[in-house]
């Protein structure tokens, strides 16, 4: 007789993970992308769209907890998430106008992903573009008005 196989390391759905997708943030990636597609303004509110490489956790893509936006007269504004498909979603500011979180027509503000963000299969967000799990993924820009 022999005893069965105990193992201790089996990954919980591992089948999936196979081709699996790290999560990435696409767009925006750069300053300059403010007031190009997906970035500006719907009427006097400030919106922005965010595109991942992946299909994403909608679950995990939370306004105000792991997605952050700080501008100068508000930090972690608030704002309400639609997503339009999968791997992409719009963020528009959720209550007065963008000049109730800006100062003047000059407006520098920071967009924060944390990495409690997780693609479909479960892997973090990799925010700090180091091709591993986890990091949180900033970016600064400025609006010149």
């Amino acid at each position: 007789k022999t005893a069965p196989l105990k193992a201790d390391h089996i990954v919980k759905n591992a089948g999936k993970l196979v081709n699996a997708v790290l999560p990435k943030v696409i767009y925006p990636t750069m300053p300059y992308h403010f007031g190009y597609e997906g970035l500006g303004y719907e009427g006097r509110k400030f919106s922005i769209t965010v595109r991942f490489n992946t299909d994403m956790d909608r679950n995990t893509v939370i306004a105000g907890s792991t997605v952050i936006f700080d501008f100068p007269q508000a930090a972690n504004t608030p704002g309400q998430i639609t997503w339009i498909n999968d791997w992409e979603f719009k963020w528009v500011q959720q209550s007065g106008t963008i000049y109730d979180i800006c100062i003047y027509n000059d407006c520098a503000f920071k967009l924060t992903l944390t990495d409690g963000i997780l693609s479909k299969e479960g892997l973090k967000l990799d925010g700090d573009n180091d091709n591993k799990q986890g990091g949180n993924y900033t970016l600064w820009f400025k609006d010149l008005g």
